[in-house]
């Protein structure tokens, strides 16, 4: 599965991706754009479900509280050569969101459903630049992104703590919401692979042409990876995702050791 998704360094080297490849097994979703859109509506319909429960809870959460998180957003720009400059869009932020006109009413009672509906927007201003791990270049997280995400993941936290019976929608959702992440880039990538290409005029026998796809498209290796994934016991499936699945190399092995 991890040859099929390709993901980024930076999210391998955060666990991000093992994370991500651990939920697309156990649910069976494919490295693909059908596998990536049913990921988004996985993501929207439990966000339907924690509004839901929100809008009927007497949670109500502390802004000054949630603000303190944003220490992480100064913490990540204490070493950048514009830390002054940084600094200065972080506490814009603070200030923004402190005298927000839907936070200013409240005082330090502010609803759970009001919060998470600021989560939300928070999340989807700042978009994949900010909690996206490996994003690319031109798409970096400013000072400014950072500050938001901060009192995004702030607010998440107050959530929670006001409203337990939210938890297990937001964990699924994060957990979805990284398997969103990892696919988009992978997803759009190959919409450009053509199934036939070069395996069906090179590869004159079934095996040879099995092994082209597993090498080439990520729908094959997801579906061998989920396949493999199935008739595994839980601590071989995990062991495996750790060390990075990978269904061109399993498949290859297990056709050529057929044919000895």
């Amino acid at each position: 599965m991890t040859s099929a998704v390709k993901p980024p360094a930076a999210m391998r080297k955060s666990g991000e991706a093992t994370k991500a490849i651990e939920t697309m097994l156990q649910k069976g979703v494919s490295p693909t754009s059908s596998g990536l859109e049913a990921a988004k509506g996985a993501v929207d319909d439990l966000e339907i479900a924690i509004q839901t429960t929100l809008e009927n809870s007497p949670g109500v959460v502390n802004p000054a509280k949630v603000a303190s998180s944003i220490k992480s957003a100064f913490d990540e720009v204490k070493f950048k050569l514009g830390r002054v400059e940084n600094e200065a869009d972080i506490n814009t932020a603070l200030e923004k969101f402190l005298s927000h006109p839907e936070i200013a009413p409240h005082a330090n009672q502010l609803p759970v459903a009001i919060a998470n509906r600021l989560k939300q927007s928070f999340y989807a201003e700042v978009g994949p630049r900010s909690y996206v791990p490996g994003s690319s270049g031109q798409m970096s997280p400013t000072a400014y992104d950072k500050a938001q995400k901060s009192l995004a993941g702030g607010l998440k936290e107050a959530i929670s703590q006001a409203e337990p019976n939210v938890v297990p929608n937001l964990k699924e959702q994060q957990e979805m919401m990284r398997v969103v992440n990892l696919l988009k880039e992978r997803v759009g990538a190959s919409q450009s692979q053509n199934i036939y290409g070069l395996g069906g005029a090179m590869s004159p026998s079934v095996t040879r042409l099995l092994i082209f796809w597993a090498d080439r498209y990520p729908w094959f290796k997801g579906w061998a990876a989920r396949a493999l994934y199935s008739v595994a016991t839980p601590v071989t499936a995990g062991a495996g995702v750790a060390a990075g699945l990978t269904g061109a190399e399993e498949i290859q092995e297990k056709i050529e050791k057929r044919n000895k």
